[in-house]
Parts: structure tokens; C-alpha cells; sequence
């Protein structure tokens, strides 16, 4: 009797202890295909532009990224994808962003401004929901429980962009306040991100106090380790509380066990 009650409180030690791990550990040999339309806006975007803690964070992860033509991307070729922004997508692009939402793999989408009109309004056709060129963007604060694999840690994210995408009817959830980044596909793994400065660092600080700016910069820097992670095939660590909730599950299936066998 003792020995089959300490094999179970073993056994759920290990069952938690394994959680951890394997939560906490990249996949190697990860491939992130960095995608460029052929209408990209002058090198805005992951490998053209000052994204190196970002594009970092991936490498320290033990991911390859690979800079390569949208229009030549088929679904196999990598096991996440970073689109790069474009003024306007080809018929071909969009073709395999359709494909793409509709797959299993992992997919960051730049948006931006009202600038990029023509590629916004195309991006919102596809995924369904409706383009907004007048948001109040800036500091929007987190939807924590909207999508923890991005959101965890996160209370804000600041976005120097002015446009979104709004998600409607049963497309999409927005991850923050004012629909700056947006989480799309079958199977949640189409993020659309509306500023490509929010994860390249380049922040714009209007008003804020120097406490203010170095928090907002903390914040920014999280959410561009998230979504690395994210891109990288990492399952977040859990919360104390998750681990607890666990731990409170093991405690439940050993008293059950214990009741079965009287």
C-alpha cells in the first residue's frame, strides 16, 4: 500500500518535472523562412532593417533564418515564416498566405500605417476581418489570457503605426487593446503585427517620463522574446500558478487512486 502511494507521488514529480522541461527547450535545427514580396517597401523588414535583438533572440533559440522569395514559398520549405512588409501583394503572394493561414505553422505578417493602404487592406480580405486606418495605436495594453504563447509577462505593447485590423464575427482575436496585433488561421498561427517597429525596437516617445519609456521598453523587448520564442517553436514556461494547479491535479488522481484500491 505505501509503496504503490510513493510510486504515485513519484510518478506525478516526474510528470510535472517533464512539463518543465520540455516546455522550456528549443527544437534544433529550426528553420524561419524570412519571405520578401516582390513589392517590398525599401528593406523594411526582418533582415533589412535594425531588427538585431529580435532576429537574435531567434538565433540564441537555435533557429536558421533564411531570407527567400514569397511567391516561391511552398508549405514544407520551413517550420515558421516572418513576411516582410510589402506595398502590395501579387495574386501568387497572396496565394500562399492563404495557404499559410490555413496550415500549422507559425507565421508573423507585417502590417503598417495608412501608408501601406493597398497591402493592409489586402491582408484584412484575407483573413476576414475589417481595416481600420484610423487607430489610436500607441501604448495598448495586453489581453493576457488571449493568447499566452505572446501575451505572458505582458501588460503593454507600443505600436508607432496608426492603422489595424479588426477581427469580426468568428475571425480572429485581437492580442491587444486597439487591434495592433492580431491572431488569425485554423489553428491560431497567423499573428499579424500592424508597426514593424514594435519589434525592432524603434520606439517613439512622444510625452512619456524617462521611468515611463524604460518600462515601455521592457515591455517591447518581452513581447519581441515572446514571439521569438513563439517563431521558434518554444512552449512558454507556466506560471506558478499552473505549476500549482498541476501539482493540485497529481494530489487529486493520487487520492483517487488510493479509493479505487480500498
Amino acid at each position: 500500500m505505501k509503496t504503490n502511494s510513493a510510486s504515485s507521488c513519484v510518478f506525478s514529480c516526474i510528470l510535472i518535472a517533464g512539463f518543465a522541461f520540455f516546455s522550456s527547450s528549443a527544437l534544433n535545427a529550426w528553420t524561419i523562412s524570412v519571405l520578401n514580396s516582390q513589392n517590398n517597401s525599401g528593406g523594411n523588414g526582418v533582415l533589412n532593417r535594425p531588427f538585431t535583438d529580435f532576429e537574435n533572440y531567434m538565433r540564441n533559440n537555435g533557429s536558421d533564418l533564411v531570407q527567400s522569395s514569397l511567391a516561391d514559398y511552398s508549405l514544407g520549405d520551413s517550420d515558421a515564416v516572418i513576411v516582410n512588409l510589402s506595398n502590395k501583394y501579387s495574386e501568387t503572394e497572396l496565394s500562399v498566405l492563404k495557404a499559410l493561414l490555413h496550415s500549422n505553422v507559425n507565421v508573423l505578417v507585417f502590417g503598417e500605417h495608412n501608408g501601406w493602404t493597398t497591402s493592409n487592406e489586402q491582408l484584412a480580405a484575407l483573413v476576414g476581418g475589417t481595416y481600420d486606418s484610423e487607430g489610436e495605436h500607441m501604448n495598448q495594453s495586453v489581453i493576457s489570457q488571449a493568447y499566452p504563447a505572446i501575451t505572458q509577462g505582458l501588460t503593454t505593447v507600443q505600436f508607432n503605426a496608426y492603422s489595424r485590423i479588426i477581427p469580426t464575427g468568428i475571425y480572429g482575436h485581437s492580442l491587444v487593446s486597439d487591434d495592433g496585433m492580431t491572431l488569425w488561421g485554423d489553428y491560431d498561427n497567423f499573428l499579424i503585427v500592424m508597426d514593424v517597429d514594435a519589434l525592432s525596437g524603434s520606439l517613439f516617445f512622444p510625452d512619456e517620463d524617462e521611468e515611463t519609456q524604460q518600462y515601455i521598453t521592457e515591455q517591447n523587448d518581452l513581447f519581441m522574446r515572446n514571439v521569438a520564442n513563439w517563431l521558434s517553436g518554444i512552449t512558454p514556461v507556466p506560471e506558478p500558478s499552473s505549476y500549482a494547479m498541476l501539482f493540485g491535479l497529481s494530489i487529486l488522481a493520487t487520492v483517487a487512486s488510493r479509493r479505487k484500491r480500498r
